[in-house]
């Protein structure tokens, strides 16, 4: 399957290493027989799974699919086989990288191909902040602020009845790995800022100076994942 130079999509089926026949006289399906015809037909994908990043530069991933063999009784019986495809797309482990590594520029837009997570981990943070900024109290420059507004159940995920700084409606939570929403937000002193949890840093943003009477946050760049 060709996507593009760098989306193009490779697909192999895997044989496996026991067969039931559905009905007599047939053989496990090769993908050999696939490209020639005639042998067996896909009906249909009806699950894709991700399996793994080579490290290098190309992701895994695995279908189920139905298929009949035409001409035969057979074809009344589908039979499931297992494909598995190789790209370049980053479909998955794709959060941040290791540390000290450059983060990943594969995807600077939300949509396309590519993961987008960097993106929207930019764009969540500065929703956050802006509204955080834009609270009276607590705020953006204020210490311990529950960034999951809760109804006195903190860490219930289904206890949230208002979110007044959208964390919780970003990817912010998934990245930093916050399953209960317990997270807490620090800036008192305007240039050095941190999201919390269970008395661990999950995130820090040092500034050279303070934006204490700043208007508004237009952009943030994650260049470097440094911890």
């Amino acid at each position: 399957v060709n996507t593009g130079e760098k989306n193009t999509i490779v697909l192999t089926s895997l044989l496996p290493t026991t067969f039931v026949a559905t009905c007599p006289n047939t053989l496990a399906p090769d993908w050999i027989n696939y490209r020639q015809g005639g042998i067996f037909n896909i009906k249909k994908f009806k699950d894709i799974f991700y399996v793994n990043f080579d490290g290098n530069d190309t992701y895994t991933f695995r279908i189920i699919a139905e298929i009949t063999r035409p001409g035969t009784n057979c074809d009344l019986f589908p039979e499931e086989i297992v494909i598995e495809g190789k790209t370049k797309a980053a479909i998955g482990d794709c959060e941040f990288l290791t540390e000290n590594s450059p983060i990943s520029t594969n995807s600077e837009t939300e949509t396309g191909s590519a993961c987008a997570n960097k993106v929207r981990f930019e764009k969540g943070l500065v929703k956050m902040m802006n509204n955080l900024k834009n609270h009276s109290t607590p705020n953006l420059f204020q210490d311990n602020v529950l960034l999951a507004s809760t109804n006195g159940l903190t860490g219930n995920a289904f206890a949230i009845t208002a979110d007044s700084y959208a964390y919780t409606q970003t990817i912010l939570p998934n990245i930093l790995k916050d399953t209960t929403f317990g997270a807490t937000w620090s800036g008192s002193n305007g240039s050095v800022f941190s999201i919390n949890l269970n008395n661990n840093s999950l995130l820090q943003i040092d500034l050279d100076y303070s934006i204490i009477g700043f208007k508004k946050i237009t952009s943030i760049k994650i260049i470097r994942k440094i911890s």
